[in-house]
């Protein structure tokens, strides 16, 4: 008769070896294929025109780039490292030469642009934040000294019930600000960062 210890042994060696996938061909292949293109992001085009704006019907060098070009550099830039490349493919018959360099320089730009927009964004909510927080503090701080008189009069008591819950909602509210609205602005921070000094090229399917 075989013993449960023995039953639970071959068990677990079974689990142990359907997990084993370190060792398998496939898996291994797959992870190095993915390590080898973690930077970079690949977008196909049918022509230069899929890059910008329908809108905008300006030279390339300054019209807006496409909502649904970004959405998809975005999109692909999350499951990507700190530094990436921006492949371009463009059908052979369409590419223009002339035209890439200029379309390079406004992505780049474009890129940079946002970058420094966001920059600016959050060190502004990171110093309204700051303030809220300290106006807060300082009415938290009069509410309490309102209270510690002792007072019963009228002027006491509505001091004291006007800076108590305000003091509290703009302390809060600067709170939220600081690690709720910064944290999300962040993440776009994070995409413009790797954008903006990334490698632009192009490459013919």
């Amino acid at each position: 008769m075989v013993s449960p210890r023995i039953i639970r042994q071959n068990i677990r060696q079974g689990l142990d070896k359907d997990d084993d996938v370190e060792n398998d061909r496939d898996y291994l292949e797959v992870k190095r294929l993915s390590q080898l293109h973690s930077s970079e992001i690949s977008i196909i085009t049918s022509d230069y025109g899929d890059i910008f704006s329908d809108f905008d019907p300006r030279p390339f060098s300054v019209r807006e780039l496409s909502v649904d070009f970004i959405d998809e550099v975005r999109r692909a830039s999350r499951q990507k490292a700190s530094s990436v490349e921006l492949k371009l493919m463009v059908p052979k018959a369409r590419r223009r030469p002339q035209d890439e360099e200029v379309i390079r320089r406004r992505i780049s730009a474009y890129f940079k642009g946002g970058l420094h927009h966001v920059h600016t964004e959050l060190n502004r909510m990171r110093n309204r934040s700051l303030w809220y927080i300290a106006a807060g503090m300082v009415l938290m701080l009069l509410a309490t000294y309102v209270s510690s008189l002792g007072s019963q009069s009228f002027i006491s008591k509505f001091l004291f019930v006007f800076f108590e819950p305000a003091g509290w909602f703009i302390f809060w509210t600067g709170l939220d600000i600081m690690f709720v609205k910064m944290a999300e602005k962040n993440e776009d921070h994070e995409f413009y960062r790797k954008l903006a000094s990334c490698r632009i090229s192009f490459v013919s399917y």
